[in-house]
């Protein structure tokens, strides 16, 4: 099932455009999980910043969900400088 969801919206993506797609966000780790194939371990240990996944034409900036946001202050401050950096790095 998480295959044919996760086909389903990159074929979504290219239907779109994903030629000019620079990044995708995916916030939290359920979309990770269903996007990359990513489990909780590797979610907790992901590396700060954009991620590039083989195959496809775009970065992925993974940030904290919302909800570790609004728990978790610094997890706010992490997400904007992700995406103050990642805004920067595409200017």
């Amino acid at each position: 099932m998480a295959a044919e969801a996760r086909d389903a919206i990159f074929a979504r993506i290219d239907k779109l455009g994903g030629g000019a797609l620079q990044r995708l966000l995916l916030m939290g780790e359920s979309p990770a999980s269903l996007l990359l194939g990513w489990d909780s371990e590797r979610w907790r240990g992901r590396a700060a910043g954009p991620q590039r996944v083989e195959g496809l034409g775009f970065e992925i900036l993974l940030l904290p969900g919302l909800t570790e946001m609004l728990g978790n202050p610094g997890a706010k401050r992490l997400a904007w400088q992700y995406l103050v950096a990642s805004s920067t790095t595409h200017a």
